[in-house]
């Protein structure tokens, strides 16, 4: 005679509540971005009220993702309103006229000079490490980095510091092929956490 045992109920629901606990954390370690911020002990970024961005360093293949990225850090930068923004074509004469060739050779002389002709007590200066489009096997995703640094203009010294990645794939876009986030929402993603990391801490 075959007998037929009553389930624990109790025990059902604690492998139901387990099962969604282990989606939960596959959720989210595959949806989490990468974060690494910097805030210098004993400087109150808040007392900043003013900033010129210099264009970002664009180190990806896409030739106009530095100026993308300035772009929405400005507009960011003015929607929040903590700071005052310079005019990005005041920055560019500021920068012409100091001499600048490169971004990627300035030093804390240039930064010097640049904050006493655009009367900034600090500069944001940038540079874009990925941003695109990564194409996979069987599904596409955006990626966006950005390093992104706030420095004094009187000393040249670095005050904050943030580098940041948006985008991946998402849990439901592999498993499920939902459609995720564009390239631009991705960037104006990494733009907003960098912000707040920066300017609200």
């Amino acid at each position: 005679m075959t007998v037929i045992r009553k389930t624990d109920k109790s025990q059902t629901w604690a492998v139901v509540l387990l099962c969604c606990l282990c989606l939960t954390l596959v959720f989210l370690s595959a949806c989490a971005p990468g974060r690494k911020t910097y805030l210098r002990s004993g400087v109150d970024i808040r007392q900043i009220t003013k900033v010129a961005v210099m264009p970002f360093e664009n180190l990806t293949n896409d030739p106009y993702a530095g100026k993308k990225v300035q772009d929405i850090m400005i507009t960011e930068l003015l929607r929040r309103g903590r700071v005052d923004v310079i005019e990005p074509g005041e920055v560019l004469n500021a920068i012409r006229s100091a001499g600048i060739t490169s971004i990627s050779a300035l030093h804390i002389e240039n930064i010097k000079i640049i904050g006493q002709r655009l009367r900034v007590p600090a500069v944001v200066v940038g540079s874009v490490h990925a941003f695109g489009v990564v194409r996979g096997v069987t599904i596409s995703y955006p990626e966006v980095t950005i390093h992104c640094i706030v420095v004094e203009t009187t000393s040249g010294a670095i005050i904050a510091s943030t580098q940041y990645t948006s985008g991946g794939t998402g849990f439901w876009s592999r498993h499920f092929k939902a459609e995720g986030a564009t390239l631009g929402e991705t960037a104006e993603d990494a733009v907003k956490v960098i912000v707040r990391s920066l300017f609200l801490p």
